[in-house]
């Protein structure tokens, strides 16, 4: 095994491996510092013309473009208050602070320090870590997959958004779409209303670029962010620009040094939480500036530009993206959006998904996690020198967007398979995240209920077959029991979240 890490190296540190690293890295920089417009996003519309691409070096460029704009968040957060990606909503609040107190280039300096150090040791843990946790992965049967899958879609409502409801009706829509394919078992047509396109399954590309690109670019149209007058002076060219980042990044490298557990405990809570599918950023990145600001002596400060909160938050949201790959490889379930978008890339090379992955496609997993781990180092260097233009870009009008992206993803959509199904298709879901975001429904659990539904009804009728239609089947392994307990915890959140609105409304 420990020849196939290595060999995941090389294949990295091949000219065209670097290549792709650092094109990944400077797209993910660029769509990050645009407020709203995330790594799932640029993902989704690079998806199409990734099919010309061997299916890691697709991989690789959709890794770390999700590296790159995870630290890239950060800058419009801190520099103007408005968060570039989710994950840098937390940074927002001890950011700006900062900035507006003249210490904008040490707080950039800080946040692209901890998400550097928070990347890397969370893929080295997942680099480590990932051969075992397959085996437990291959050790699962049917049932075991199945239960798998009831768990992923409760965390829908049980962790996802403020509104369990709307999470879990979004995750059984995403289900409902998915049987729109004939059924698993007879082979018989279901409501796919006489379209041969969708008698094999739901074209997943064409959901992925109609939700997340085309609905992105829409919603994106109608916002526009400056720069404030002390972002404006930070990025105002200077002589000895480069000089004083240089001296930042030592200061900011000295101050993680001083902070290691803060620095490790950020890094493992966003690990952990970036193995539960569809948990978000938001989640782990607001919990870890609050173990912060209890754990630190100077917590009375939090609010009014505290580096310790910088800290949490960004070596969080790096951590994340290397949490989001273990349930992505080892199981098939996209643990984010743009894991999502990494799955969908593997069906469009035909490669099948699922605890079978690390055994077929071993090498190509490791290539994948060293990339990530190289863009995460490759943050410093690369954001010290692009800090100033990545600020610019905040500047820039949105509406210069959506003219040149909106074409590319309709013509990235009919590239797959030549269909102008396939673009219909995609316009009727970006109609539908459109409705999603009228509505306040998020549309991570209607993607994580199209990718879970065929998991779950496949290996359902599976074990139903070989339980010969006996229900205590499912309940025979420890492992299955271990699972049906997780699950069980699971629904009980669930239930606290929807009734703790009404209980607390009775009691006042």
């Amino acid at each position: 095994m420990s020849d196939v890490i290595v060999a995941g190296l090389l294949n990295v540190l091949t000219p065209e491996g670097l290549l792709l690293v650092a094109i990944g890295l400077l797209a993910g920089f660029f769509v990050g510092v645009l407020p709203g417009f995330a790594s799932s996003n640029a993902a989704a519309i690079l998806l199409p013309f990734s099919i010309y691409l061997a299916p890691e070096s697709a991989l690789i460029l959709m890794a770390t473009i999700y590296a790159g704009a995870a630290f890239a968040g950060a800058v419009p957060a801190i520099l103007i208050n408005v968060p570039g990606t989710a994950g840098a909503a937390a940074t927002a609040l001890e950011g700006y602070p900062m900035t507006r107190q003249g210490k904008a280039e040490f707080a950039i300096a800080i946040a692209r320090m901890a998400s550097a150090v928070g990347g890397c040791l969370a893929t080295l843990a997942v680099i480590g870590f990932l051969q075992p946790m397959s085996k437990v992965a291959l050790s699962f049967g049917s049932v075991e997959m199945f239960i798998v899958a009831v768990i992923g879609l409760l965390l829908i409502g049980a962790l996802v958004g403020q509104q369990p409801l709307k999470a879990l009706i979004a995750g059984f829509l995403g289900m409902l779409i998915a049987t729109m394919s004939a059924d698993p078992q007879y082979a018989q047509p279901r409501l796919t209303f006489g379209f041969i396109e969708l008698y094999d399954r739901i074209p997943f590309i064409p959901a992925i670029i109609g939700l997340f690109g085309m609905t992105e670019m829409l919603a994106l149209a109608s916002r526009r962010q400056t720069l404030s007058a002390q972002a404006v002076a930070y990025v105002a060219p200077a002589d000895g620009m480069l000089r004083r980042g240089l001296r930042e990044v030592g200061a900011s490298f000295n101050y993680l040094l001083r902070r290691p557990v803060l620095t490790l405990k950020s890094t493992v809570i966003g690990f952990s939480l970036g193995i539960l599918p569809g948990v978000g950023v938001t989640l782990a990145n607001f919990l870890s500036y609050a173990e912060a600001k209890r754990s630190s002596p100077q917590g009375a400060n939090f609010g009014n530009g505290e580096p310790d909160g910088i800290v949490a938050t960004e070596a969080s949201d790096n951590a994340v993206t290397a949490g989001t790959m273990v349930p992505t490889l080892t199981l098939g379930v996209p643990g984010s959006p743009t894991a999502a978008v990494m799955l969908a890339a593997l069906y469009m090379h035909g490669i099948s998904v699922g605890p079978q992955l690390m055994t077929n496609y071993t090498l190509e997993a490791y290539t994948v996690l060293w990339a990530l781990f190289l863009a995460n180092l490759l943050i410093i260097p690369i954001g010290l020198l692009l800090a100033g233009p990545m600020a610019l870009v905040t500047r820039l009008n949105p509406l210069y967007l959506p003219p040149v992206v909106i074409p590319l993803c309709l013509i990235g959509a009919f590239s797959v398979r030549y269909s102008l199904f396939d673009v219909w298709l995609t316009l009727i879901f970006a109609a539908l995240g459109l409705l999603f975001r009228r509505f306040g429904f998020p549309v991570v659990p209607l993607i994580l209920g199209m990718v879970l539904g065929p998991l779950a009804e496949t290996n359902f009728v599976r074990a139903m077959l070989l339980g010969r239609g006996d229900l205590a089947y499912f309940f025979r392994t420890d492992a299955a029991l271990m699972l049906w307990g997780v699950a069980a915890v699971l629904l009980g959140v669930i239930l606290v979240r929807l009734f703790r609105p009404a209980i607390a409304g009775s009691k006042s």
